[in-house]
């Protein structure tokens, strides 16, 4: 079993970007950063991902796991298949199985204890993995590339909301 850290992994690395695969025993000091760990590697790898659930303490008010699963995992309940919607979306999911659960250990670290890397559909490009779910997030540079283009005139940010 592995025992390596998210900043053991990062150390080597100048930029920071992950270029490590899931494995068992991973640890990290939260389930946020489990989670920034699997989202960064499912951007690499061209797939998005989704929080599948949490079982947390009750008593004690801490998160003791969770199942970070790709976006496409299992299928969409029959309720929303209903005549009542007005507009029926595409169906997205096919039922892949890749994941990870990460746990929480006694130290209060979380740990990888299930990995599964295998997808049952295509992966996305490098060049259109920036369109997916988990991936539509604007970085500090591109906030002030549009700010800049904003202030020479080119556009407004309402014209963005649309």
């Amino acid at each position: 079993m592995c025992e390596t850290t998210l900043e053991e992994i990062l150390q080597g690395n100048s930029h920071g970007l992950v270029d490590y695969e899931p494995e068992l025993g991973l640890e990290f000091d939260n389930d946020k950063n489990a989670l920034n760990f699997y989202n960064e590697y499912a951007r690499r790898v061209g797939f998005s991902v989704r929080k599948e659930y949490v079982n947390t303490n009750k008593k004690l008010g801490y998160l003791t796991s969770r199942k970070i699963t790709c976006y496409k995992e299992g299928f969409r309940r029959n309720d929303k298949e209903k005549e009542q919607v007005k507009k029926s979306r595409r169906e997205t999911r096919t039922g892949c199985q890749a994941r990870i659960i990460v746990t929480r250990q006694s130290m209060g670290k979380y740990r990888i204890t299930k990995v599964e890397l295998e997808h049952n559909h295509s992966l996305v490009p490098p060049t259109m993995v920036h369109m997916l779910p988990s991936h539509r997030k604007i970085n500090k540079v591109q906030v002030h590339e549009i700010d800049l283009a904003e202030d020479a005139g080119l556009f407004s940010k309402t014209t963005l909301i649309l």
